[in-house]
């Protein structure tokens, strides 16, 4: 049996291949143009994790920054560039400001993740603190 946690992951991959899958087919040659957008994102993700860890040092992992810009890129850059595949302006100027906001969403999602995890490492802190404080108070008692 799948426990949650492996669950939510397998259904999460599947989302974001579909999400893939789906942006491919709204542009004209396939994945082939959403490298365009990928660069872009990929990049902008990988400043605001540096700048969220420069705030943040004591949370920096490697592993959560690599995360970080994953998540950014993977689950942003498509729907973005699905939507400016359906666009009916489709200039020069119109693709360079649309892959710099696919890049700023993506980093926002990047940054999300990160604070989420964050989040949980905080709270697994505190447990952990009260727990062993608990003890402490339950040892000097008796």
């Amino acid at each position: 049996m799948l426990s949650h946690r492996s669950l939510f992951v397998a259904s999460a991959m599947a989302v974001i291949v579909f999400e893939w899958v789906v942006a491919a087919a709204g542009q004209a040659n396939g994945f082939v143009d959403l490298l365009t957008f990928v660069g872009p994102a990929a990049l902008l993700s990988v400043a605001v994790a540096w700048i969220f860890f420069t705030f943040a040092g004591r949370l920096f992992t490697w592993t959560r920054a690599f995360r970080s810009v994953l998540v950014g890129t993977a689950i942003l850059t498509p729907v973005l560039a699905y939507a400016f595949a359906t666009s009916s302006d489709q200039t020069l100027s119109t693709k360079f400001l649309f892959i710099i906001a696919v890049g700023w969403a993506a980093s926002l999602g990047g940054t999300l993740w990160n604070l989420g995890s964050a989040t949980g490492d905080a709270f697994k802190e505190w447990r952990l603190a009260r727990r062993a404080n608990r003890r402490r108070t339950q040892v000097a008692a008796a």
